[in-house]
């Protein structure tokens, strides 16, 4: 039986609600909140949303939002926290205090993300061998630590320390110009490079020209022949996170290195983008973050090409085929999976799922040894797995995605704990719903909304690796066998 949240009852609760706050604390302070909470409501909804073209620009909608809030809170008249009305002065000092805090906090958790590490394979060196580049990494990481104020924008650092700021951008830039391939790989892997990719500014008069320009530009045009595939991956990384909308030249960017990848290498890439253990997937760059659909399709296109290339080298059974190990290491099978009632038990906990034999959260007895013998598969390879190959796990859930990584967070923190116990084989991807399937399945209760969503999620990550095979492993809720059954529709679907 579906279970359904008619649309009047929830007009209805809304209305009470809003009736019980202005009864509260008045009508003023409860229509400042109300529109600040519809202003953050409408910001994380709105994924492609100008606001979020840049990450200084959300950095100044929080801090805007921050401070029409606090001054609300401070000097409305039928506010409880008037501290305004009794002294001004005082008042003024709160609201510029909670308004440099939400924005410092914000950068905090920016400059959080942007300093991890990728996450590969455990057995994987990202650097090689770094010990001719050390002094030249340790000259960049000098001058980024200068540049990352910790409590003052670099926004403003880049005004009030100029001729500073311009002497540390050009011995990173020149550091990485005169680097050797093997050290500017070890310097790309190595560095924090999303933070440094954001630190470096271009001039506010000419938007393609300066620091930020110069800097990618080396690294995917004029030495992206240098790179080596996990390099290409921190780079693409780091354009993701900028983001690409940021940039007017970023789509280009990222064609320009994905398609100087080729073959094995090609695959490489795109398995291991996928595999870092957060949404920057390479779906996700392709299928979003890319909004330019020549570029898309050049990218699509290439793709194809070389899958029909090393399909002909494998078929004919050529020199070149036998000498790629790497791909029989890597295997062929992409294995996808629902996540709830198949990889955690909901407990019965709606909309999550309906099985309450085990406790929430709870991970079904063997389904990670499944997951990681369809991984393996039966090309002759040994029975363990080693943590030397990237996995081809990917989950489809139908959980919709907002702001961030807000709802997809949690997941990955799952995920890397049971990679971290080795339970799981290898750090999963996932490919996620959107409001408005998730929307109708929770008003109305339909499933099949969600079901075509993960169709065509299906379908797009299919274009991504015409080389593989597919497998689905899912449950019977959430769509999941109306979704089986439009999946089984592409050749490359296993029955």
């Amino acid at each position: 039986m579906k279970t359904k949240l008619p649309a009047f009852g929830l007009f209805t609760l809304v209305l009470v609600g809003l009736v019980s706050l202005f009864q509260r604390v008045g009508v003023l302070f409860g229509s400042s909140c109300l529109l600040g909470l519809v202003l953050v409501v409408v910001f994380v909804s709105s994924d492609g949303s100008p606001l979020l073209s840049a990450q200084e620009a959300e950095n100044r909608f929080w801090t805007v939002v921050a401070m029409l809030l606090s001054t609300a809170v401070f000097f409305a008249d039928d506010s409880p926290l008037r501290v305004g009305a009794w002294s001004p002065l005082l008042g003024i000092g709160f609201v510029l205090a909670c308004t440099l805090w939400i924005s410092w906090y914000d950068r905090w958790l920016r400059r959080r993300r942007l300093s991890r590490s990728l996450h590969f394979s455990r057995a994987t060196s990202l650097a090689g061998r770094i010990d001719e580049s050390i002094v030249a990494l340790e000259r960049v990481a000098e001058a980024l630590r200068k540049l990352d104020h910790y409590y003052i924008p670099s926004t403003i650092t880049r005004v009030w320390r100029r001729r500073e700021t311009l002497r540390l951008e050009r011995i990173i830039i020149e550091t990485l110009q005169d680097a050797t391939a093997e050290e500017l790989n070890a310097l790309v892997c190595k560095v924090k490079l999303g933070l440094l990719v954001y630190k470096l500014k271009d001039e506010w008069k000419a938007e393609v020209e300066g620091a930020r320009t110069d800097l990618v530009e080396l690294l995917a045009v004029q030495r992206v022949a240098d790179l080596n595939v996990y390099a290409r991956v921190a780079l693409l990384d780091a354009l993701q996170q900028m983001p690409l909308a940021a940039h007017p030249r970023a789509e280009r960017w990222v064609r320009n290195v994905v398609v100087w990848t080729k073959s094995d290498d090609l695959t490489e890439l795109k398995t291991l983008t996928d595999g870092k253990g957060d949404i920057h997937s390479f779906h996700r760059l392709v299928y979003h973050d890319l909004t330019d659909p020549h570029i898309r399709d050049d990218i699509l296109n290439h793709i194809a090409r070389e899958a029909k290339i090393h399909a002909a080298h494998r078929l004919l059974a050529t020199r070149v085929a036998r000498e790629k190990a790497l791909r029989a290491a890597r295997g062929d099978r992409k294995v996808l999976s629902d996540i709830d009632d198949t990889l955690f038990c909901s407990g019965g906990h709606y909309p999550a799922g309906l099985d309450a034999r085990w406790p929430r959260k709870t991970v079904y007895p063997a389904v990670l040894a499944l997951y990681r013998e369809l991984d393996l598969g039966v090309s002759g390879l040994k029975d363990e797995w080693d943590g030397s190959r990237p996995g081809n796990l990917v989950f489809l859930s139908a959980r919709p995605h907002v702001y961030s990584d807000l709802t997809e967070r949690s997941s990955y923190t799952r995920f890397a704990d049971l990679v971290q116990q080795r339970r799981l084989h290898a750090m999963p991807s996932m490919l996620v719903g959107d409001l408005k399937s998730g929307g109708e399945m929770m008003v109305l209760g339909d499933m099949e909304p969600l079901a075509l969503k993960k169709a065509r999620n299906f379908a797009e990550y299919a274009a991504l690796y015409p080389e593989f095979t597919f497998v689905f492993v899912g449950d019977n809720g959430q769509g999941d066998v109306r979704a089986a059954e439009l999946m089984s529709a592409h050749p490359g679907f296993e029955k």
